[in-house]
């Protein structure tokens, strides 16, 4: 038996099949996305109860399956929902190929996943130095409220998606291109995950 935290972790590799989401300097999101939650999971596995991902390898998975799938397991458990993304700015933004840098979001009316959304933008500044970019919210960079965003709203745990950089960004591109920064940002992330959930009082469990 071994002790970890008492709570269940659905980690949400954004994109994927025929939706590569944004693409930049020969890189496709759905890419980036699958291989930095794998190494997410690997990371976090050891310190929770179980780790359930969205999808494991190029696959088309709707909104509604990946919430569906959040929603339908181990429902007697705590749960958390991470969606990992790639930002890119709009085309005829200003912004266009300047923006870089980390963002998060999570629904308006859950306080939870605000917690956990700046937990994890925090963990990316301090492990990582990925710096936040921009924000909705005085004195928290990087870190929006979103009530468009499906997987935020239809999710019934706390829940949050964060952005690891701007994909169309030179600098952000070559970082994420690299396996080593890949892993480097899913360890980042798994240390967010563990210090909400100490944050957020979740006990200590003896699991098989």
């Amino acid at each position: 038996m071994t002790a970890r935290l008492d709570i269940g972790l659905v980690i949400d590799p954004g994109h994927g099949g025929r939706d590569s989401g944004a693409c930049g300097h020969g890189l496709r999101e759905c890419d980036i996305n699958l291989a930095v939650a794998q190494h997410f999971a690997d990371a976090v596995l050891p310190h929770v109860r179980y780790v359930l991902p969205t999808r494991t390898r190029d696959e088309d998975v709707t909104l509604a399956q990946r919430v569906n799938l959040a929603n339908g397991h181990g429902p007697e458990t705590r749960k958390l929902f991470v969606s990992v993304h790639c930002n890119a700015t709009p085309v005829l933004s200003p912004w266009k190929g300047k923006a870089r840098g980390s963002q998060a979001m999570y629904y308006r009316n859950d306080t939870e996943g605000a917690h956990l959304a700046g937990v994890l933008l925090d963990a990316l500044r301090r492990e990582v130095r990925v710096m936040p970019w921009g924000g909705s919210l005085p004195r928290q960079p990087g870190l929006f409220q979103r009530s468009d965003l499906y997987v935020l709203r239809r999710t019934n745990c706390a829940a949050a998606l964060v952005e690891i950089g701007f994909i169309d960004h030179p600098a952000d591109a070559a970082q994420m291109r690299d396996e080593a920064w890949q892993q480097a940002v899913g360890i980042a992330l798994a240390k967010g995950v563990v210090r909400h959930c100490y944050a957020e009082g979740v006990r200590l469990a003896e699991v098989a």
